[in-house]
């Protein structure tokens, strides 16, 4: 039985346990594009899951996520070493050439 007539019983209405019975059985695909016709074989509907809760504002966390970025970048700003200066000026490097 492939993933894709599991997932067409699912739709149909058939619970996990049943799906496994008829995977061990020899079913008939056939039977995957209507329900069964015998109200007593019919799988009971299952309950509409319910909603997901609303999601919480997150402004003031992300606020303050964006506030220790900003204090971060600036304090590697502050502290990151500047490169130090050149031994010798253009001048000297171009006396050194004309020598």
């Amino acid at each position: 039985m492939t993933i894709v007539e599991r997932i067409q019983l699912h739709k149909l209405g058939y619970t996990k346990e049943e799906i496994n019975q008829l995977a061990a059985e020899n079913y008939d695909p056939a039977g995957l594009q209507d329900p069964p016709a015998d109200p007593q074989q019919a799988p009971e509907p299952q309950p509409a899951a319910a909603p997901d809760p609303v999601q919480p504002d997150n402004s003031a966390v992300l606020a303050a996520i964006n506030n220790l970025t900003a204090a971060l970048q600036a304090n590697a700003i502050r502290t990151q070493p500047q490169p130090e200066a050149p031994k010798e000026s253009a001048e000297d490097a171009l006396f050194s050439i004309l020598k």
